[in-house]
């Protein structure tokens, strides 16, 4: 009869490894995107998947799989970090009005945006029009600025700063509470930036609402947006690279 320590001994796994957990850096999306999917269908670790996989290979992958057949799951593993600047509140409005954004904008509440300017529609060859729209969002700014600085004054002069708080950290703080008051004044066309961190398949989603606007200003963005997720991404280290590359060439 088998005594129940050999039996509870055969019954431990062989070769028990440790869960490993890493993150990935420096991969483009699609081909995360394909790496990720291939859990599915593949014993492959991620390493060895993503050192096989080519972007060449990754594009195929989704044009059979996410655009023939349809699984629009594969997307969701496809992150892209967008920034859109100079753009109207309004538009930043547009662009945020997705169920599953994740984004920040720049605050109002925070900033001074005397300085930020306004997006101008075409009036095509209604001069009147456009005068009456410029003089309107100059006039809005003018009283924006002069209130920012009347509040914060009034804010220093019954806020005495705490002994214990910097003179800068003091002037931000009443600043910010001036802005907080004054930002109602900014007009939906003030400039504002904001960036997003995105997957594939909400950016789809996203682009064809903002080419569906009504507002040109959105429609147009909406044509930048597709743009930049199909054009090479800005490196940070590309001009530090570049320059590598050069000293590398000149000493062999």
């Amino acid at each position: 009869m088998t005594k129940p320590e050999s039996i509870q001994k055969s019954a431990t796994p062989p070769g028990n490894r440790p869960v490993e957990v890493f993150a990935v850096y420096g991969v483009e999306p699609e081909v995360q995107a394909y790496a990720m999917a291939k859990y599915s269908r593949s014993a492959l670790s991620m390493k060895e998947s993503l050192k096989e996989i080519t972007s060449q290979k990754a594009e195929k992958f989704l044009n059979t799989f996410y655009f023939q057949y349809g699984h629009r799951s594969i997307a969701d593993l496809a992150h892209i970090a967008l920034a859109i600047e100079k753009l109207s509140i309004l538009a930043a409005i547009a662009v945020a009005d997705e169920q599953r954004w994740d984004g920040q904008e720049r605050s109002t509440r925070y900033q001074d945006f005397k300085k930020s300017g306004y997006f101008a529609p075409d009036f095509g060859g209604d001069e009147q029009a456009r005068t009456l729209y410029r003089n309107t969002m100059d006039g809005l700014f003018e009283v924006y600025d002069a209130l920012s600085q009347r509040t914060y004054e009034y804010l220093a002069d019954i806020t005495p700063r705490p002994e214990q708080m910097k003179p800068d950290a003091y002037e931000r703080t009443v600043r910010a509470r001036a802005f907080d008051i004054s930002r109602y004044l900014l007009p939906l066309g003030t400039n504002t930036s904001l960036g997003e961190i995105v997957n594939a398949r909400t950016l789809e989603s996203q682009v064809a609402h903002l080419l569906s606007h009504t507002h040109e200003e959105i429609r147009h963005l909406g044509e930048l947006l597709k743009e930049a997720a199909l054009s090479p991404a800005y490196n940070v280290n590309r001009e530090g690279l570049e320059e590598l590359v050069t000293e590398i060439r000149a000493i062999s």
